[in-house]
């Protein structure tokens, strides 16, 4: 990728090593409410921010030049980003990298020695202006799903003694479930699903029958499909054409 700025070479460029994670936070405060229920409050998409801790190596001289070049870029203190290849997708997939991207360093790692004369320099960016982004469609979940998912609803029953030992016991029957679950996307289908999180906000929608689970967010729940997405986890590219995304599903009462 390339890099611009105040004070920053012309015709810059970094390649960063593969294994960053994309981080989108998106402006969803969540809460859970008394009955079970879990709501948001949303600031709006232009309040969402997109981060990624990346890596960069090479000869002790390259490391050192990078960090001249941010040195010399410290008046400003953000600069463009733009050429991104295919691998280097280091907001997620669903952003829009054709043209330039401003960001900010907001947070430095060491410089490491890796090997003799082999340097590695950790640093964490994050956008400075709202992102654009590439239209998505419907994203697949049924095909996706790795071993090991959890499905479970934590039981809203208070059992009481009293202080002579008795024995009570209260339901409040607001039980509601987590689908926990982690699978490997094409990146097209990650892209998919990371806009209609983006999108989508906090509103319901049906996750459908995923494959092979009869009760995604526990037997007792019964075959709800309804649900919420509380969050994704996005831990970056598996191989060159897929992603893996761990999401988190609340249940719809």
């Amino acid at each position: 990728m390339d890099i611009a700025g105040t004070g920053i070479s012309a015709d810059y460029s970094i390649s960063i090593l593969p294994g960053f994670r994309p981080r989108q936070v998106l402006s969803l405060s969540w809460q859970q409410a008394a009955d079970g229920n879990w709501y948001a409050t949303d600031r709006g998409s232009d309040e969402d921010y997109y981060e990624c801790t990346i890596s960069i190596a090479g000869l002790e001289t390259v490391i050192n030049t990078f960090i001249d070049e941010m040195e010399n870029n410290r008046q400003d203190g953000y600069f463009t980003m733009s050429n991104f290849n295919t691998s280097e997708y280091i907001f997620g997939e669903n952003v829009d990298y054709s043209g330039d991207i401003d960001v900010a360093i907001v947070n430095w790692g060491q410089k490491e020695q890796r090997a003799l004369k082999a340097y590695k320099q950790t640093f964490t960016v994050r956008n400075t202006a709202v992102l654009s982004f590439q239209e998505g469609s419907t994203y697949n979940l049924t095909d996706n799903i790795s071993v090991g998912y959890t499905g479970w609803a934590e039981p809203t029953e208070v059992k009481r003694f009293t202080y002579d030992n008795t024995y009570s016991a209260i339901n409040r029957d607001c039980d509601a479930g987590v689908f926990e679950m982690e699978g490997i996307w094409t990146k097209d289908n990650a892209k998919n699903l990371l806009n209609f999180q983006r999108t989508n906000r906090g509103a319901s929608f049906s996750i459908g029958s995923p494959a092979g689970i009869s009760y995604p967010f526990g037997k007792k729940r019964g075959s709800v499909t309804n649900a919420k997405i509380l969050e994704i986890n996005n831990m970056g590219l598996y191989g060159l054409h897929h992603n893996r995304l761990a999401v988190k599903f609340a249940e719809v009462i």
